[in-house]
């Protein structure tokens, strides 16, 4: 494995290049981070060259390669992760053990962040649903049979709920589904601005379920208002044929000529992606930025052992494309609300410990209460606590990307760092309209 990435990580974090000689050092690590080198439990040293394989292999998603260890939707296996196993996806262990090795080479963190700012957080939206009244017949047939299989269960329960959902969709007056203006009404209170990834199907109804055409007026529409309000737009790729090229710049083109502009970053439905091919599928199709780097619903965490975006490797080349990793993930129900919260507090401490990136993923169709138990509580709460914390910035994904290469481009040039107020707009607390 190369050590380019390694390397390029190290330059992220300190904004230094290691010289050939301080590669062949060797360092410290701590006993907490061994299971990371197949060793026991108890500190020992190590050659730089070393530790900058495994840091790249962990980056690169190496464990990931291959077909034999893919869960029941063509992805990674969570519990197969090393990380996963020896319990430290939890934690942006890579980056503590990074400015761990730093300070022994006696170099500090550099500042990434404007006016001292510990953390940068990023709101984003997974469109999977775009409104609840299409195909409403065929919804209600589908719950119809899962009453009655409930019934042939003898939960009748069950078979009760599903009725009530059915009578309840029969009387709604309003969409709880289609909540577009709701988000924007609720992160406008604060002065935030998120990132929307919407799907591009030719058709509503395909093999990739019901969901909506990029050539309906209405998707158009409210692409056109969020981007005009400040909101960022992305692609949720589909689910099917996610490593073909040529449908993946489809889709892309697609949400391109709605928006009149570029599409800048991608997420796939599902987070059915493959590294490092999917990285380089996203370089081809010209997209800036993927951010798949998490896990799916029912999980959370680091799932590559940090919170900084990074730019991916592949034959020793660096490619011009960055992954912004993601941590936390809403589901259709979430039962305590005070326990999620209590986990983003601890996330967040994590992430401005190592003056990281905490992003979060909400699905647009989990708005309403009675559809999407506690979701909407939750996030109310943490825009709430986020428009009080003076230590972090609230920013799109594109903007994070474009501080960062920016930041890389002026230092490298000797030239003077561009301020974040150029890219993310005049007021640096919190993200601007524009």
């Amino acid at each position: 494995m190369s050590l380019d990435l390694f390397k390029h990580f190290f330059d992220l974090l300190t904004g230094k290049h290691l010289s050939l000689k301080e590669m062949n050092s060797f360092v410290h690590v701590p006993a907490k981070y061994a299971c990371l080198f197949g060793r026991r439990n108890k500190d020992f040293d190590i050659s730089l060259i070393e530790l900058g394989k495994v840091v790249s292999d962990i980056l690169s998603r190496r464990e990931e390669y291959d077909d034999f260890q893919k869960d029941k939707f063509g992805r990674f296996d969570h519990s197969k992760s090393i990380l996963v196993k020896n319990c430290m996806d939890r934690s942006p262990v890579l980056d503590e053990l990074i400015l761990s090795i730093a300070r022994q080479l006696g170099y500090s963190q550099r500042c990434l962040w404007p006016d001292g700012k510990k953390a940068i957080v990023s709101l984003t939206h997974d469109v999977d649903a775009f409104d609840g009244t299409s195909y409403l017949w065929m919804r209600k047939l589908f719950w119809l049979a899962m009453s009655f299989q409930s019934v042939c269960r003898f939960n009748n329960n069950e078979a009760k709920s599903w009725l009530r959902k059915i009578n309840r969709w029969h009387n709604v007056k309003k969409d709880p589904v289609f909540a577009f203006d709701r988000w924007m009404e609720l992160e406008d209170k604060y002065g935030f601005r998120s990132t929307f990834f919407f799907m591009s199907l030719k058709n509503a109804l395909s093999r990739e379920g019901r969901f909506y055409s990029y050539k309906d007026p209405r998707v158009s529409k409210v692409i056109k208002e969020l981007n005009k309000g400040g909101w960022e737009i992305g692609l949720h790729a589909a689910y099917y044929n996610h490593l073909n090229l040529n449908y993946l710049k489809e889709q892309k083109h697609r949400l391109e000529d709605i928006l009149e502009d570029e599409i800048l970053g991608c997420r796939h439905h599902y987070l059915r992606v493959r590294f490092p091919g999917s990285w380089l599928l996203y370089k081809r199709a010209g997209f800036k930025y993927g951010s798949n780097m998490g896990w799916d619903s029912g999980f959370d965490g680091f799932r590559a052992g940090t919170c900084f975006p990074y730019q991916p490797i592949k034959n020793s080349n660096k490619l011009e494309l960055w992954e912004i990793p993601f941590q936390l993930m809403d589901s259709s129900t979430i039962e305590n609300p005070e326990s999620y919260i209590g986990l983003f507090l601890n996330y967040l401490d994590k992430v401005k410990k190592v003056n990281g990136c905490l992003v979060l993923d909400f699905h647009q169709e989990y708005f309403d209460e009675e559809e999407a138990p506690g979701v909407n509580v939750t996030y109310k709460e943490i825009l709430n606590i986020l428009s009080k914390d003076d230590e972090v910035l609230i920013t799109k994904l594109k903007d994070i990307i474009k501080y960062l290469a920016s930041l890389r481009f002026s230092e490298h040039k000797n030239q003077k760092k561009m301020k974040i107020a150029s890219v993310v707009g005049a007021r640096p607390q919190k993200i601007s309209n524009g």
